[in-house]
């Protein structure tokens, strides 16, 4: 099962149509955010305190300025920023419908229209398992995070080794946000590929099809995130490398991002097609029930047919 959930998934990467349609989906959201992300621009370019922000993020300066009161565009970024999270977890789960509408039926859907009738279609459902998932996994990682830090000393922050030790603490909540993330996605592919109704069932479902298929998830996973690792440092290096104010560079680092974007949504269009490739052994695919257009008209030549025989005295068998 392992070697055919990473072959589906190479497969997929060659469905271009599909992860343009998803980096168009993307990109149209970018822009849509874009006066929020000036908003929040012009509230920390006014502030004397948050120069150090400017050039580039510093978690404690961040603290330190959402401790002082006289801040007050403090609380417009931190609404917005939940605003922005809120609307691209949304566009995420409408996304998500989509592909799986285009990898599950192709014969049905093969035109733009079909990614965003399956982006509409299983929009309510997928939003449920993902506010589901949310508060299981937030719950699960404070308890697999909870003993280590039990243990660890306090006075371990910054001292030598202390982002090892950081790492150390982030590593078990990592490891279960991503299992919790692969079993998302399993019980979005169940209930696409059987138009299940009920969302804990297809949850709980989603989460043992992760748990019983644990070797292959985790193959595909490794696979996925090695492949954007590599990705992700070849586009760094290209944007080191073309640093600078001249107009080409810029427009050479914009080419470069979004290209960047697009082999993300083809790497997700593969982690989807690999968990299609597992789930379909556990959920029967669905029958449709509907009578194609050309049936009545068959039917009625076959009638015809017999009642000519009949007329002219011939048998029929």
């Amino acid at each position: 099962m392992t070697r055919r959930a990473l072959a589906a998934a190479l497969g997929a990467m060659r469905q271009l149509s599909l992860a343009w349609l998803l980096w168009l989906l993307n990109a149209a959201f970018a822009a849509a955010i874009v006066p929020a992300a000036w908003a929040w621009w012009s509230r920390a370019a006014d502030s004397p305190e948050t120069d150090p922000l400017l050039e580039r993020f510093r978690f404690g300066v961040f603290l330190e300025l959402a401790r002082a009161d006289d801040w007050s565009g403090l609380a417009a970024i931190v609404t917005t920023a939940l605003a922005v999270l809120a609307a691209g977890v949304a566009v995420g789960v409408f996304a998500s419908g989509g592909v799986l509408q285009r990898l599950l039926y192709p014969a049905e859907d093969r035109a733009m229209a079909g990614f965003f009738r399956g982006g509409g279609r299983f929009w309510w459902r997928f939003l449920r398992l993902t506010i589901m998932t949310g508060v299981a996994a937030s719950i699960a990682a404070v308890g697999a995070s909870l003993p280590l830090l039990l243990v660890l000393p306090p006075d371990r922050a910054l001292a030598g080794g202390g982002l090892v030790g950081a790492a150390a603490e982030l590593l078990p909540a990592a490891l279960v946000i991503a299992f919790f993330c692969a079993a998302l996605d399993c019980a979005r592919v169940r209930v696409a590929a059987g138009d299940e109704r009920g969302m804990i069932r297809a949850w709980f479902g989603g989460l043992w099809c992760a748990v019983r298929h644990l070797l292959a998830v985790g193959a595909l996973g490794v696979m996925v995130l090695g492949i954007w690792l590599i990705l992700a440092w070849a586009y760094l290096s290209a944007a080191r490398g073309l640093a600078g104010a001249a107009t080409s560079a810029i427009l050479l680092t914009v080419v470069a991002q979004q290209l960047f974007m697009f082999l993300r949504s083809a790497l997700r269009v593969a982690w989807l097609a690999g968990l299609v490739s597992i789930v379909r052994s556990d959920v029967p695919p669905r029958v449709s029930t509907s009578i194609s257009p050309a049936a009545p008209s068959t039917l009625y030549d076959a009638a015809r047919a017999v009642s000519d025989a009949e007329e002219e005295g011939l048998p029929v068998v």
